[in-house]
């Protein structure tokens, strides 16, 4: 597969929103001025197939970025006898002080309402919010405390105490009814959200916008960039609802805009997705 490159104001455009997004769990502890982007230290970043692939490249910019942190090292392999037993995904130093960060970017649709981490669904199914966290936490974030890791730790030069959390970033989603109430304790109450339906709930829907908005279908390496930035089509209403079967497919995120081109605006994320997508989450559930 091709990869292509994105383009410096794409780029420009994901760090500024790294640099002031909401983690969903938590807080980002490493938010910054958009505005102290240098553009001329952009380096070139390619269009991963693998959105999880192309932010941490993204957020390795980002935190190198920062005059304090020095000594950064990624996916650092944890092998013995010829095993990989994981993969840390960032190392560095923080004014003296070593720390280990498992970050994410994860989208997931709430289709039940039990007041759980179960309730979250990836687009794939194969996803959950409980599933993610508890992998993090039972596996990824106590990587660095096993034997292993502390020989692979000593060849690099640390032999401090290291401070090990995550960053999970991204979006989670609410059907269209759903009142956004019995939400999990431990989500961050500001956490980005958007709505969901299914491709049959979508004229329904369609009639609460007025007629000047407009619906962009970003390919999944564009998730994360300001719609101003996107050179898709954008469809109308009508549009839309026409090519509404053609297009769904499966779960499909949309951006709803209102503008054209550099003067796009976004208005929400919302994903769309087939019934029979809707079937087997329910079957899931059970």
């Amino acid at each position: 597969m091709k990869k292509i490159s994105y383009t410096e104001a794409q780029t420009e455009s994901e760090l500024a929103w790294l640099s002031q997004a909401q983690t969903l769990i938590g807080e980002n502890r490493f938010r910054r001025n958009p505005f102290a982007i240098d553009r001329l230290q952009l380096p070139s970043l390619k269009n991963h197939h693998r959105l999880g692939v192309h932010f941490e490249d993204l957020y390795k910019i980002h935190i190198k970025s920062f005059p304090q942190v020095t000594d950064l090292k990624s996916h650092i392999q944890i092998i013995e006898d010829k095993k990989t037993l994981g993969e840390a995904d960032f190392l560095f130093c923080q004014e003296g002080v070593w720390l280990h960060i498992e970050i994410a970017i994860k989208f997931y649709l709430r289709v039940a309402n039990n007041g759980q981490m179960s309730d979250y669904l990836g687009p794939s199914l194969t996803d959950s919010l409980d599933k993610k966290i508890n992998h993090i936490d039972n596996r990824q974030l106590k990587l660095l405390d096993s034997e292993p890791a502390k020989r692979t730790l000593q060849k690099l030069g640390i032999d401090k105490t290291i401070k090990s959390f995550s960053q999970i970033f991204g979006w989670l989603f609410y059907h269209i009814n759903d009142d956004q109430s019995n939400i999990p304790n431990n989500i961050h109450p500001n956490h980005p959200r958007g709505r969901w339906l299914a491709v049959n709930e979508l004229e329904h829907l369609l009639n609460d916008y007025p007629e000047s908005v407009r619906f962009l279908i970003p390919s999944r390496s564009d998730w994360l960039i300001s719609p101003s930035h996107i050179n898709g089509v954008a469809l109308s209403k009508k549009g839309l609802l026409d090519r509404s079967v053609d297009l769904i497919d499966r779960p499909q995120q949309l951006f709803v805009v209102l503008g054209e081109g550099r003067s796009r605006q976004l208005l929400e994320r919302l994903f769309v997705v087939p019934e029979s997508w809707l079937n087997q989450a329910h079957t899931l559930l059970e």
